[in-house]
């Protein structure tokens, strides 16, 4: 029940992410060297020597890490470009879909096997996923995306995937520490963006102000709200972790309602109905 309870809690801080993004007038490029960076910086000050030594110490460690940094540099850049690019329920509606990978990761990869019951709580889950992204609409005609962006679609197809495979990695990773997790995904991510800011002649907003209020996010809803969800990976069934991980996208249009007046439908609610269903059902099995 406890861990449980820090995974609601961890979506619903992360699902934050979308007005971060919408509010702070800065660049992409800041906003995800700025996430790195705290990571990073906050992950070596937590974790322990072993933590350090396992992740970076020898060639196994630098050779998986080096690789989940890759992948988590994917998954930011393709999150926050479908974020920017796609209406927030397009966005966070295709964003969601990982917990359906990871059910089926679960089933190819891993041998686990789930009732007829289960799929379809999972499969309902999605639906009001479904049902929150159309009933979302901007209150201003005028800024209103295109949800039929094929680049911000596909990124956020990308998003979805490289989640999952990043929920995979910590799921076997070698220690159950939260911070030997975040030293897996984001030191090495930092190291492969700044060359590619380099080459690409990305231009960086250095405003006090700006990363005043980036800094204060990534450390206490970002890299907290990562530790608690890479905490609860190990110590819950996949079925467990992804229904409540749609409880996020929920969440996520409460933030939208409160912070940039994103009004729900009754479609929203209707779809915000059925997750919170989806979740109590599953908890009284």
């Amino acid at each position: 029940m406890a861990t449980s309870a820090i995974v609601l809690g961890s979506e619903a801080a992360l699902a934050l992410y979308p007005i971060l993004i919408k509010t702070v007038p800065t660049n992409l490029p800041t906003q995800i060297l700025a996430r790195f960076l705290v990571y990073s910086g906050l992950a070596y000050f937590f974790a322990t020597d072993t933590d350090v030594t396992m992740t970076w110490g020898h060639l196994k460690g630098i050779t998986r890490s080096s690789f989940l940094g890759l992948l988590t540099l994917l998954h930011v850049g393709t999150s926050y470009y479908a974020f920017q690019q796609l209406p927030a329920g397009v966005s966070m509606s295709l964003f969601y879909t990982y917990p359906i990978w990871n059910v089926l990761g679960a089933a190819l990869g891993f041998g686990e096997t789930f009732s007829l019951q289960e799929i379809l709580l999972v499969v309902v889950g999605f639906l009001g996923v479904v049902l929150i992204a159309y009933g979302n609409k901007d209150p201003d005609p005028q800024k209103q995306k295109d949800p039929f962006n094929w680049k911000g679609l596909l990124a956020g197809l990308l998003a979805a995937l490289t989640e999952s495979a990043m929920y995979f990695a910590v799921r076997t990773a070698e220690r159950p520490s939260p911070f030997y997790a975040v030293l897996e995904l984001y030191p090495a991510a930092l190291l492969f963006l700044i060359p590619i800011i380099l080459y690409t002649k990305s231009s960086l907003d250095f405003r006090p102000q700006v990363w005043a209020r980036m800094v204060s996010f990534n450390t206490l809803i970002g890299f907290l709200g990562y530790c608690l969800r890479f905490y609860a990976i190990p110590r819950l069934p996949t079925l467990v972790f992804s229904l409540l991980s749609f409880v996020g996208i929920v969440a996520s249009f409460g933030w939208g309602y409160l912070f940039v007046h994103e009004t729900p439908s009754w479609l929203t609610l209707l779809g915000g109905g059925l997750i919170g269903g989806t979740v109590a059902f599953s908890k009284l099995q």
